[in-house]
């Protein structure tokens, strides 16, 4: 790496030609009256590199010199969640070279895709001669190139699993403000064949053209005949770039970073074709960015992706048309996802006085999801693979015109409408408060997102105390937007501001992968604002703590102290059942308002929990998580409200649910009639029931089974509407061999964009 430059080394084969230009942002702190801008970019890079938080020369790695056993305070099961201080038991730094660093990150991803086999490393020892990284080898099939070593142990992931106290903490790091731009370069084009000066050569069409033109001689007669002689000059490889600028904090580095400056229109004869432009809120809006941009030209195409500007269409055209049939049925349980088919254009503004319009170069456009940009023949941009706008509000669009030939699912919604107009004449003015609290699932399907459900996630908004979260696998965030921005009632915001509680059941990744963008969001949300975020008690595994202080070494999560997350171990909520107290769990109590907040130990994988939450507006809410049926639950949660319990496979397949330790719908639906539950939302359904799994139980226990769909909205006062939805739900999605007319045509995913919509995105 060129240190002056924050420039690394060059990808290249032979099809593109990469350059990598690594930004840092330049602060206030580093400018002064007698510098530019770039020598303060460059000071400021300077500085990060020698303090090693880029890696420039050696990866600073904190090694634990073995496992890491957590001392809590006062013997209690609680973590602040605040960085690591002096008396931890943590490492100090050891510099470990780029090669090690690479070969040990190896060591651990192979424990963790190994797909059952043998590990081919040796877990527990480390350095030359030992089955580490040293003289000796990597300790595996793949071999040690030696050099340096280091006397540090692999850690043993599985023995970690089955046994917090295994436990050895990923080596520490340091967060990096950096983000990376590319100048890419296609390859070389070969210039044309001169059809007519091969001729006045005396080559005849055939094989001499072809010699040629793949570089080879031709003799005619007795005269050799070059290639250059009939080809034309070879054009240079397109150029595009692609910018990451995620504030207007880079954009001082950014433009005057040396390594664009002969791609500019009056350094070049090779003007770059096309940039992609990664951008924050308030980019575009930096006057010396607009005159950046302008240096490359009039024949450069600008392609701006932005939260501010960019449209926020369904892509998933599939599911949306499923919640949009569903929203026929019941509007207020199943709402219509947010969506809005409008860009921003960039520069126009209500007041004529912020208008930069003018500034923006011409060849502009906003990008749509599967934009397309050709570089040759002819470079320019090819919305061919834009799908068409999901737009519910048109009564002319296919996706109102396909709900013609649902007429009998049609019927049963005209039914169910009625039925709701019912209840609501004999509902309880002022209602309950315990009747306003609101119950989202969020993602409803097991192990992988698909086409109809994302991975587990349910929130819980109790009106008044706070939001909160039981589980949040991959794409949880994704979920919460579509829900919640704009909407009536809690709005996005609401939710993310008033995020009290995050209950984690277990450490599956389908379970817990989304928590960090929710806590990244809601922090960027909080300052944004300029409001100090409120308490955030995260209850879950051991494993749960040690994960979060690893990404928080990453990225700054806001962990740490009361008025911060604060983390608890779910065995504190079972001790505190058995009278035990624990200073965290009851500020939490307090801040929502709950009686009792238990957990207890269930079986799928090791630390895996479910959790009994008891309100002081009598009501009493229950999550299973993973888990086969459990006497415990039973008991822990009688009498509850609501059970929310994985269902993830069919009758038929139990023998499949106790290998994998999950729930039939069946089983399901016996823990709630023993637990004497109210109501149970069975969720979690495995992906190969894409809309419905077939519902089995007690025929007793038919008024209290709810279906869940994802981003289904339902208050406790409603859930009696649910087990009534279950007839309608059969006609629209009926068995594999009767299908309903429609569902799977092909213009479930749209078609290709109109050419009106083409012209809304320029």
């Amino acid at each position: 790496m060129d240190d002056s430059t924050g420039h690394y080394g060059n990808f290249k084969d032979e099809n593109l030609d990469v350059h990598p230009v690594l930004l840092y942002p330049v602060h206030p702190a580093f400018v002064n009256k007698k510098d530019d801008s770039n020598a303060a970019g460059i000071r400021a890079s300077k500085l990060r590199a020698a303090d090693g938080s880029d890696g420039a020369r050696g990866i600073p790695v904190h090694m634990p010199s073995g496992p890491v056993d957590i001392q809590y305070p006062d013997g209690d099961d609680y973590q602040s969640g605040e960085k690591r201080k002096p008396e931890h038991p943590y490492p100090t730094a050891e510099i470990m070279s780029e090669e090690d660093a690479l070969r040990y990150n190896k060591s651990i991803v192979a424990q963790m895709f190994n797909n059952g086999q043998d590990l081919s490393i040796k877990v527990g020892t480390g350095g030359p001669d030992r089955g580490g990284y040293g003289r000796g080898g990597y300790g595996g099939r793949d071999g040690g190139r030696g050099g340096g070593g280091h006397h540090h142990p692999v850690p043993n992931v599985a023995a970690g699993k089955r046994n917090y106290e295994a436990v050895t903490r990923l080596p520490s790091t340091k967060p990096s403000e950096a983000v990376m731009c590319y100048i890419c370069q296609g390859p070389t084009v070969k210039g044309k064949f001169d059809v007519a000066k091969a001729e006045a050569l005396g080559v005849r069409p055939g094989k001499g053209y072809g010699a040629l033109y793949q570089g080879r001689t031709w003799i005619v007669g007795d005269r050799i005949v070059y290639p250059h002689e009939v080809m034309g000059p070879d054009r240079p490889g397109a150029i595009f770039i692609v910018v990451d600028c995620p504030s207007q904090a880079y954009v001082s580095a950014l433009v005057n970073n040396e390594k664009f400056a002969p791609h500019y229109a009056a350094s070049t004869n090779n003007p770059v074709h096309c940039i992609v432009h990664i951008l924050g809120d308030n980019t575009l809006d930096h006057p010396d960015y607009r005159a950046w941009m302008a240096k490359f030209g009039e024949k450069t195409q600008h392609i701006i992706l932005s939260e501010k500007h960019s449209a926020k269409p369904i892509i998933y055209h599939g599911s949306a048309k499923s919640q949009h049939r569903l929203n026929q049925l019941d509007p207020d349980i199943y709402r219509i996802p947010f969506y809005d088919n409008n860009p921003v254009v960039p520069g126009y503004d209500q007041d004529p006085a912020k208008d930069y319009s003018s500034t923006i170069p011409p060849k502009t456009l906003v990008a749509l999801p599967l934009t397309i940009y050709q570089m040759e023949p002819k470079p320019l941009p090819d919305l061919s693979e834009v799908k068409r706008f999901f737009d519910h509000r048109d009564p002319e669009s296919w996706l109102n015109k396909s709900l013609n030939r649902l007429e009998d699912y049609m019927r049963e919604c005209e039914d169910m409408k009625q039925q709701v107009a019912q209840m609501e004449e004999a509902k309880v003015s002022p209602p309950e408060p315990k009747n306003e609290v609101l119950v989202t699932t969020l993602g409803t399907g097991a192990a992988l997102p698909s086409r109809y459900r994302n991975v587990s996630s349910t929130l819980v908004y109790v009106p008044g105390k706070g939001a909160i979260l039981f589980d949040a696998g991959e794409g949880t965030y994704g979920q919460l937007y579509r829900r919640f921005h704009k909407a009536v009632g809690p709005s996005l915001e609401d939710v993310l501001l008033d995020l009290t509680f995050i209950f984690v059941s277990h450490m599956h990744a389908d379970h817990h992968l989304g928590i960090i963008s929710i806590l990244l969001k809601r922090k960027e949300l909080c300052a944004k604002l300029g409001v100090k975020p409120k308490p955030l008690c995260i209850l879950g595994p051991p494993h749960y703590y040690t994960w979060l202080n690893e990404y928080a070494d990453c990225e700054d999560l806001g962990l740490g102290g009361v008025d911060g997350i604060e983390f608890v171990q779910c065995s504190a909520t079972i001790h505190s059942r058995l009278g035990g107290s624990n200073a965290v769990v009851d500020r939490l109590k307090e801040r929502l308002g709950f009686t009792d907040i238990v957990t207890l130990q269930v079986e799928h994988t090791n630390y895996a929990y479910a959790l009994s939450l008891t309100h002081e507006d009598n009501w009493k809410i229950v999550y299973s998580g993973d888990c086969r049926p459990s006497l415990n639950l039973m008991e822990v949660g009688k009498d509850a409200d609501l059970l929310i319990h994985e269902a993830t496979f069919e009758d038929t397949l139990s023998g499949e649910a106790v290998d994998k330790k999950h729930s039939t719908t069946h089983e399901a639906m016996v823990v709630c009639g023993r637990m004497n539950a109210t109501y149970v939302v069975l969720t979690h359904f495995s992906q190969r029931y894409p809309k419905i799994p077939g519902l089995a139980g007690p025929a007793s226990l038919a008024g209290r089974a709810c279906l869940a769909f994802d981003l289904m909205s339902v208050k406790l006062g409603q859930l009696k509407r649910l087990p009534k939805h279950i007839r309608a739900l059969k006609v629209l999605y009926p068995d594999e061999e009767q299908m309903a007319p429609d569902f799977e045509e092909a213009d479930a995913d749209g078609g290709a964009l109109s050419g009106s919509n083409a012209e809304k995105i320029g």
